[in-house]
């Protein structure tokens, strides 16, 4: 942990690479600096400088840029290549820390990448253009369907998924638990009791929704009273 502190340059609001020679931060910024977020070694402040930063550095149009564009650096972990493991990192370390719209965002382009360049050539490939969305050549040619590629397609699907069952979760939760009458509601016994189990074992996620839901409820009835006074 004291060692992933000394890669922390506050001037940057990032962790990178620091050269022990020189006793110097690197001037380029990679999508390795998420690293810190997705083992968890970052602190809560750490993470909100981290995000904002490296998001304005390294997001483009079709994914996560490996590193920030340099004119003077062209190789194949460059600007503004898209790599698949380094969208999983990214992805994956902003959920850690609550950053639920960007790794939904960033897990959302590489998905709609891959999709493309599937209908477009009929395989998934190493790396692409972040700024196009077309096979990158840096270097070499790139090769097709690399297993790395169709595992993080596979596991930012099943993401997306989850957020969309967990949106479901917390409309049916809400109705549920909003009811005044639900008792008497169109919930049958079975999908009462359902419920209640999900309730259960997911405590804290139901106590969030629940104040979600509850929030946007008061704040309808308080607007449809004014609307009444009017």
């Amino acid at each position: 942990l004291n060692k992933m502190q000394s890669l922390w340059d506050e001037e940057r609001g990032i962790f990178i690479d620091y050269n022990t020679k020189t006793e110097k931060f690197s001037d380029y910024v990679s999508a390795g600096s998420f690293y810190p977020l997705f083992v968890g070694l970052a602190s809560k402040e750490q993470a909100e400088k981290s995000v904002k930063n490296l998001i304005e550095s390294l997001e483009l149009k079709y994914g996560l840029s490996s590193g920030e564009k340099d004119p003077e650096w062209n190789c194949q972990w460059d600007y503004p290549n898209v790599w698949a493991p380094m969208q999983y990192i990214a992805y994956k370390g902003l959920m850690n820390y609550g950053f639920s719209e960007d790794a939904e965002r960033l897990a959302k382009k590489y998905i709609s990448l891959l999709e493309n360049g599937f209908e477009e050539t009929g395989n998934f490939w190493e790396k692409y253009n972040g700024n196009t969305g077309e096979v990158t050549t840096n270097e070499y040619d790139a090769p097709p369907m690399m297993g790395w590629t169709a595992g993080v397609y596979l596991d930012a699907l099943k993401y997306i998924e989850n957020v969309k069952q967990d949106a479901c979760f917390d409309a049916i939760i809400a109705a549920y638990l909003l009811n005044p009458l639900k008792n008497d509601y169109e919930f049958s016994d079975v999908a009462r009791e359902q419920l209640d189990i999900l309730i259960d074992d997911k405590k804290e996620h139901v106590q969030l929704a629940l104040y979600e839901a509850y929030t946007a409820f008061a704040s309808q009835r308080i607007l449809l009273d004014k609307l009444e006074e009017a």
